[in-house]
């Protein structure tokens, strides 16, 4: 069945690259990558998970190489004269960063619902990484908000709790009266309580053992 579903995925990935007419232009890939962005939305809103996560996989092969970040290798072709580097003026690679993030932050909730904690994880931390790439300027401290948020689900559905009381802290200091927030960590402070209650019963059966030796 895991074999089967990877196959229809894959199939899904072939057909959507044939249908997505080709990008030459900065202008052109970054249209393109909000358009599969809102159909990856469309999918999400739409109960279809896993074509969600196509869509969304899809935007960064047209966000590849347009966030203004220059290379080693492209330093040194610009010192050859040999630069092939794609010209992208501050405010495109402020959408491109911007839509790279959002995208990131989608895919870690698609992983939510698909109970796959790993993924999500993974998709949190690289949707912060850019995030945080990004300038001052173009930071939507809703978007980091919604990131922590789902760093703390998933480190709640992994069972590191310390981790996930820490995200979702820095969550709120975000958004102090987010109630979604709110009622994440009232679930969390429960699950604290009983992992302390559990610790505590190993501990005691432990120092008993000790005794009775």
């Amino acid at each position: 069945k895991i074999g089967k579903n990877k196959m229809d995925l894959t199939k899904l990935a072939t057909k959507l690259e044939a249908s997505v007419p080709l990008a030459s232009t900065v202008e052109e890939k970054i249209v393109e990558a909000e358009k599969l962005k809102e159909e990856g939305n469309e999918k999400f809103k739409a109960g279809r998970l896993k074509k969600a996560r196509v869509f969304y996989n899809r935007v960064f092969a047209y966000t590849h190489g347009l966030t203004g970040e220059t290379s080693e290798a492209d330093q040194w072709a610009g010192l050859m004269g040999r630069s092939t580097r794609t010209a992208v003026t501050s405010e495109q690679a402020l959408r491109v960063r911007n839509i790279i993030t959002t995208t990131r932050s989608n895919l870690a909730m698609v992983s939510l619902k698909l109970d796959d904690h790993a993924e999500a994880l993974k998709q949190c931390n690289l949707g912060l990484k850019e995030y945080d790439a990004t300038p001052a300027e173009g930071q939507n401290k809703n978007v980091r908000c919604k990131i922590l948020f789902r760093q703390g689900q998933a480190y709640s559905m992994g069972d590191d709790l310390d981790k996930a009381k820490e995200s979702l802290g820095k969550a709120l200091d975000l958004d102090p009266e987010n109630k979604s927030l709110i009622r994440e960590q009232k679930v969390l402070a429960r699950k604290l309580k009983v992992s302390e209650k559990d610790q505590q019963k190993i501990l005691g059966r432990a120092f008993k053992h000790m005794l009775t030796k």
